[in-house]
């Protein structure tokens, strides 16, 4: 174990199948509103709808050891691997984070066959609290397909995406002061018809902006995931030599929409510091 998270964890491996999947009222803060929530993070867990491809949840249990995918299009196969756990010494929304020790922990999803590995837009997003200032892997989709997509964590002040062989390193705020973070990738092929597809990192909803590979953003199009049979990683690269230590919570990966293309609210009232 690194001295990154803060908090005991025990042994813990296996498969959490769809047969597994928490029920809404077991698993779901009740809500102050009734209007649905897929694009105001912090103020509540997501909702699924139909972009959503993947939605991987925290939970109101400490040491809590199952990790859960439970997108619509019927669950991905799910795999814990190391020490990964849900820890409440860094909650948010009333519920755990989930821990990633930078040694042997990560995720592994393997996609169902409606995960679409097409050339559309596509919306990566996650919370993130760590105070790790090395390079590390926070997601990894190239399992056997190098083109596939790739989130860097590389410094405290940047954070690079990868996919088709080309590389956009994005400039952040402080992002490993130990404090909640959200952070949105965002691919728009739909809406960019005149000046053609366009790539969006933003941290606590504010646009960051390209420190490099700025002309990379429109040669770029290729698909950013392979469809079904393919694995994804949370938490570490293939072939598992970056591990990522720190916190993430609300891992969402939806398929078909730009979830935001200009500036947004996040609300971090919710987050434990």
């Amino acid at each position: 174990m690194s001295g990154v998270i803060q908090g005991s964890f025990g042994q813990r491996s296996g498969v959490i199948s769809e047969n597994n999947m928490y029920t809404k009222t077991q698993f779901w803060q009740q809500k102050a509103t009734n209007i649905p929530n897929y694009d105001r993070p912090g103020e509540s867990p997501y909702d699924l709808d139909r972009y959503t491809f993947s939605l991987i949840h925290a939970h109101p249990q400490n040491n809590f050891d199952e990790i859960q995918d439970v997108a619509i299009w019927g669950s991905n196969t799910t795999q814990a691997h190391g020490n990964v756990k849900h820890d409440t010494a860094l909650g948010i929304m009333g519920f755990s984070g989930i821990a990633f020790d930078s040694d042997d922990d990560y995720i592994t999803v393997l996609q169902h066959k409606m995960f679409k590995g097409s050339e559309t837009s596509v919306t990566v997003d996650f919370w993130i609290g760590t105070n790790d200032a090395g390079a590390s892997a926070i997601f990894d989709a190239r399992n056997s397909d190098s083109n596939a997509i790739l989130i860097d964590h590389v410094d405290s002040t940047s954070i690079t995406v990868t996919w088709q062989g080309g590389s956009i390193v994005f400039t952040t705020p402080t992002n490993n002061d130990y404090k909640w973070h959200h952070i949105a990738f965002v691919r728009d092929t739909e809406n960019s018809s005149t000046t053609g597809a366009r790539s969006y990192l933003f941290f606590d909803g504010i646009e960051c902006p390209r420190a490099s590979g700025a002309s990379l953003d429109h040669s770029l199009t290729g698909r950013m995931f392979s469809g079904q049979g393919h694995e994804f990683r949370w938490g570490e690269n293939y072939p598992s030599s970056a591990g990522y230590g720190g916190y993430l919570a609300e891992m969402r990966i939806s398929v078909g929409i730009a979830r935001w293309t200009s500036n947004f609210k996040v609300n971090k009232s919710t987050c434990k510091h």
